[in-house]
């Protein structure tokens, strides 16, 4: 048992690397293309991505009509966003 969650991590962390050797090829990339800094391009691909959630949460809640669910997420994550800068 023990073995199969180390086997599972191991693999686990091997994507990761082979992701990230990927998507900092592609940012090099972009980056050339369209004439955009590398830290501008990063920025807006990690504010992309730290907003899904709240997007996916949001457009749940209004296919199981339960507005107060995502009203109570955008003001909750909005709150921590505050509270942490």
């Amino acid at each position: 048992m023990l073995w199969q969650r180390l086997v599972m991590m191991g693999v686990g962390i091997l994507v990761l690397k082979v992701s990230v050797d990927k998507l900092i090829k592609k940012i090099n990339c972009l980056s050339r293309n369209w004439c955009i800094g590398k830290f501008g391009l990063a920025a807006i691909l990690v504010g992309i991505t730290t907003s899904l959630p709240e997007v996916f949460v949001a457009v749940s809640a209004a296919l199981k009509k339960i507005p107060g669910l995502a009203v109570g997420n955008a003001l909750g994550v909005n709150m921590i966003n505050i509270s942490i800068e």
